[in-house]
């Protein structure tokens, strides 16, 4: 298994045998993990972490450093173009990936509330329900069943 791990918008891909190589041994005293490599120790203090555990800050040595850590599953999120739909929140709704529209679930001038499904997106062979950010009205809508979208393709405006 191969991880990528950003560090200063830098990639580093990290295989499983690189990590099981390692010598790596926990300090109960400093609390902190002390890390063997080519003959050189190193000692990590874990700062911070997210919530979901992807991105960590450190002190590595002197250093303070920011990583994210994307495994498998994280690497095929973010290839599919998955991973910018938290980053990019707006009330319009644009296609997250390319795929043809199955259903749209609401009509112009409709007053719709965060959560409400708007469209069902198939995308590689899966059914994806499209649900609204957050409470609006349906302004326009772009796209028909059945047409094909483009990544980031604006489908339907609400304000």
């Amino acid at each position: 298994m191969m991880y990528k791990v950003l560090i200063k918008n830098q990639e580093i891909e990290v295989s499983q045998k690189d990590l099981d190589e390692l010598n790596i041994s926990f300090d109960n005293r400093n609390n902190c993990f002390q890390i063997l490599k080519d003959g050189k120790s190193h000692r990590i203090y874990p700062i911070d972490s997210s919530k979901n555990g992807k991105s960590q800050r450190m002190m590595v040595d002197d250093l303070d450093i920011e990583t994210v850590i994307l495994d498998h599953l994280d690497q095929q999120v973010e290839s599919m173009g998955l991973s910018d739909i938290d980053d990019h929140k707006s009330m319009n709704i644009t296609a997250p990936m390319p795929g043809l529209i199955l259903d749209i679930m609401c009509e112009e001038g409709e007053e719709i509330e965060a959560g409400k499904s708007i469209l069902i997106l198939e995308a590689m062979k899966m059914e994806n329900v499209i649900k609204a950010e957050g409470n609006g009205t349906i302004v326009k809508i772009h796209n028909s069943v059945g047409e094909s979208v483009e990544k980031g393709q604006l489908i339907i405006e609400i304000e």
